[in-house]
């Protein structure tokens, strides 16, 4: 009979476990339902959000791919313009590739949380981070760069190469060590790149 009352002593308290968790579950989830509610109240419809392009060439946002649309056209790596929010919204719908991956970037974390973007931001290396890769500045650099998701990759690799192509100053053991990472000869893409300027420059008679 003691076996017997312990084993069930036993399970209650599994029981009583189990049902705070729920409970606490339950509030968790409360709590953020509360706060994201008070950051979508704080976010006006005309207020004007930062967005920054991590783009190497020319980026175009469009509000939709209709006539009448609206578009911002930014020229350069790092530019900033500010778009109002009610439009960036359509963006975000319009570009979700390029939302998530990071090829514009959301200079706004309550924009961010409230969009459920903050998965995608986890993996998305700011400009600071790119620079400190670009311009190969130390060792930590590489593994910065393993981080970066395929599309920073592939926008990085293309910035060292013309970095590297152009005859900048840049630390080529590092851009060998960058290579090696994201298993692409950078400094052969960019002897590459420049053969090719040569022969477009002098084409043959």
């Amino acid at each position: 009979m003691a076996r017997t009352q312990t084993d069930s002593n036993s399970q209650d308290l599994v029981n009583k476990i189990a049902e705070l968790e729920a409970l606490v579950k339950q509030l968790s989830q409360q709590n953020t339902s509360v706060q994201y509610q008070e950051v979508d109240d704080d976010i006006k419809s005309d207020k004007l959000i930062r967005v920054m392009s991590l783009c190497n060439h020319q980026l175009n946002l469009s509000t939709s791919n209709e006539k009448g649309a609206r578009h911002w056209t930014f020229n350069r790596f790092g530019e900033v313009k500010q778009i109002p929010y009610n439009m960036l919204l359509q963006i975000i719908e319009n570009h979700p590739t390029f939302t998530e991956s990071g090829i514009y970037y959301i200079m706004n974390k309550d924009v961010v949380r409230k969009h459920g973007l903050l998965e995608f931001y986890d993996n998305i290396l700011t400009k600071e981070k790119m620079d400190d890769i670009i311009n190969a500045n130390d060792r930590e650099a590489v593994e910065v760069y393993k981080t970066a998701n395929k599309r920073q990759k592939e926008i990085i690799n293309t910035m060292i190469v013309e970095k590297v192509r152009d005859g900048e100053e840049i630390d080529l053991n590092i851009v060998y060590a960058i290579g090696r990472a994201g298993g692409i000869d950078l400094v052969a893409k960019a002897d590459e790149a420049k053969q090719f300027m040569a022969e477009m420059a002098n084409p043959p008679a």
